[in-house]
């Protein structure tokens, strides 16, 4: 998928288009990038704290895919906020439309 939008942008700029949402490729790439930085850091600390320095990646793993995409979030107006929430929650059932359900299961 990154691949793809990436030659999409660089397309698209030749062309004098927009370029596609590029989000999902920032983040793919932080957290790529996380790992090897991670993985780089627990080796030169291994000898100094041992089978802990697991937790350097792990942890840079974990900030990248959870609260980073939060971080870089294009902000959501209060609006769109509720009306996304509202999808959410399932329509209230009466009973006669219970009833009716059960009816054309049966």
């Amino acid at each position: 998928d990154a691949g793809i939008t990436i030659a999409q942008a660089i397309i698209a700029l030749q062309h004098g288009r927009p370029i596609p949402c590029m989000r999902k490729v920032i983040i793919n790439a932080v957290c790529c990038t996380g790992m090897v930085l991670g993985g780089w850091l627990a080796g030169r600390t291994h000898k100094k704290w041992g089978v802990m320095t697991a937790l350097i990646p792990a942890g840079a793993l974990a900030f990248s895919a959870t609260l980073l995409p939060k971080l870089i979030a294009p902000p959501t107006s209060p609006r769109k906020a509720r009306s996304s929430q509202a999808a959410l929650v399932p329509p209230a059932c009466s009973k006669e439309k219970e009833e009716e359900e059960a009816k054309r299961i049966k």
